[in-house]
């Protein structure tokens, strides 16, 4: 590869790797359940080590870089068993790198995907998931895994090369959508009912109803004498 093609290909390479690492550290802590988080020192301690693999890349990458000749002229497709034929007119739009330029690649490729499973590891939560959808997202990190490798391996930028890119792609797109939502529902506090309290009445209702008189009286006990 040219300079400018294999400075090209490096940006590349970031650009889908800081897409893979967002992209693994969401699947992490998708549909979490873990109410408050869980340590998980075990994980923890499996995502440092990838941390540790990814500055041993980064050092191993920087090295490689410095001792890379870079050719005058696009290396042509080597031949191999896998090889995609392609007609004559097809002229590649990046030369295909050397084998400095190729060890140099893997060690950058290497240091975006061991930090994207240190960044897994490192958010990972319980999910409450099916058996089935916890496959799934096992089967969707393997594949974002294979793809990656291949997805900034351009050349020709033709429908052959870009079957993995475009897979990768939508394989982060899966893993940094969806998920379920934490829904937290809010107790409306209840004002208490008013004690009804019964109306004051009339201080005329509360009056002794009319005495009979003593004059009333008198003419009732003569009245009933003189019936006996």
């Amino acid at each position: 590869m040219l300079k400018y093609q294999f400075n090209e290909r490096i940006a590349l390479i970031a650009i889908f790797g800081i897409l893979y690492i967002f992209s693994m550290l969401k699947k992490g802590k998708k549909n979490s359940v873990e109410n408050p988080p869980e340590k998980h020192i075990g994980l923890k301690i499996l995502s440092g080590v990838f941390l540790f693999l990814s500055l041993v890349s980064l050092a191993a990458g920087i090295l490689a870089i410095t001792n890379i000749q870079f050719p005058t002229e696009m290396v042509k497709q080597p031949i191999t068993g896998n090889m995609i034929f392609r007609s004559p007119s097809a002229t590649p739009l990046w030369g295909y790198p050397t084998p400095a330029q190729n060890r140099a690649l893997m060690h950058i490729t290497s240091v975006f995907a061991s930090l994207a499973f240190a960044a897994y590891f490192a958010a990972f939560r319980k999910s409450g998931t099916n058996v089935w959808q916890k496959f799934l997202k096992v089967v969707g990190i393997v594949l974002m895994y294979m793809f990656f490798a291949s997805a900034t391996d351009l050349h020709y930028f033709d429908i052959y090369e870009q079957f993995a890119p475009l897979c990768f792609l939508i394989l982060a797109f899966i893993g940094l959508s969806g998920g379920k939502k934490e829904v937290v529902e809010e107790v409306a506090s209840e004002a208490p009912a008013p004690i009804s309290t019964p109306e004051k009445e009339n201080d005329g209702d509360y009056m002794p109803k009319d005495v009979p008189s003593s004059e009333t009286n008198e003419t009732i006990i003569e009245t009933i004498d003189v019936e006996l």
